[in-house]
């Protein structure tokens, strides 16, 4: 049982396999907010239509968001996270003298992961 079939498989090939487990496993499945019911011929037809909706729909959005990045871009908008310059040297210097991660973030006043980036980049 399950709330909703969104929550179960992210397309139609998934839930179709996964469709497919649970036969070959005596399982019957049941979408309470689409009200299927596989255990009928009807539910598993609604169970493999509303599967291939649902990966028409996370598509179709996603489309839109790329067109819509695109048009931002295209209008000069920044999109993404802060584009902020890390101080490589300090950085460098701080883990060089075995200092924390945690502490040279903090010293470097940029996030854990900016210095983990830093220094990965720093190794190439």
């Amino acid at each position: 049982v399950t709330y909703s079939m969104s929550r179960l498989g992210r397309s139609t090939k998934h839930l179709l396999e996964l469709s497919d487990m649970f036969q070959d496993h005596g399982v019957q499945f049941v979408s309470l907010s689409e009200s299927i019911d596989t255990s009928t011929p009807a539910g598993r037809l609604f169970y493999a239509m509303i599967g291939a909706f649902s990966q028409f729909e996370a598509e179709v959005i996603s489309e839109r968001v790329k067109a819509g990045l695109a048009n931002a871009k295209a209008k000069g908008k920044k999109c993404g996270g802060h584009n902020k310059k890390r101080n490589s040297q300090l950085i460098q210097a701080l883990r060089e003298e075995g200092m924390s991660l945690r502490k040279i973030a903090e010293k470097a006043k940029c996030s854990l992961g900016s210095v983990v980036d830093e220094l990965k980049e720093g190794s190439l």
